[in-house]
């Protein structure tokens, strides 16, 4: 083969896979945030933080989410005397990755405490977004909290 040939297939390889690489990896700004429509979070002080088009969502759907706490988060003996709701506050960054977790008025400290240990290991989100782009997000988790399980409802 001619090395122009090669070095031209070269360059092309290369070019195609620095596109794909660009593609593949997700931008934003880290300073950026937005939240979603829940009107606990406007009383906790997030009234300027602009709404989320397009909520995160768990990646393998809202039934995988309380089969994850349901293997996660033992609630232990005490739970079974508890009738409450614990809501726990988070970020989804751009890329998916959840933190910055906060319990949102609990009766039940321990509980929410559990709750937020087992949250913090959760796989990754599918991020929410602005016109189509990932970007970072305060959600929140609703668990009601009755006979010793935690069922809960995500707010989109």
């Amino acid at each position: 083969m001619n090395r122009s040939f090669i070095l031209g297939f070269m360059i092309l390889v290369a070019s195609t896979i620095s596109l794909s690489q660009g593609s593949l990896s997700t931008k934003c700004d880290p300073t950026s945030i937005y939240r979603i429509n829940y009107p606990l979070l406007v009383e906790k002080g997030y009234a300027d933080v602009p709404l989320v088009e397009n909520a995160p969502i768990f990646s393998s759907g809202s039934d995988s989410l309380q089969l994850y706490f349901d293997k996660n988060a033992m609630l232990g003996e005490d739970a079974i005397n508890h009738f409450a709701r614990v809501i726990i506050k988070f970020k989804v960054d751009c890329n998916g990755n959840v933190g910055e977790f906060e319990s949102l008025g609990t009766v039940v400290p321990e509980i929410a405490e559990l709750l937020m240990k087992a949250a913090k290991d959760m796989p990754r989100w599918i991020p929410g977004t602005i016109s189509g782009k990932p970007v970072n997000t305060i959600s929140v988790i609703t668990f009601t909290i009755s006979q010793g399980k935690a069922r809960l409802s995500i707010k989109k």
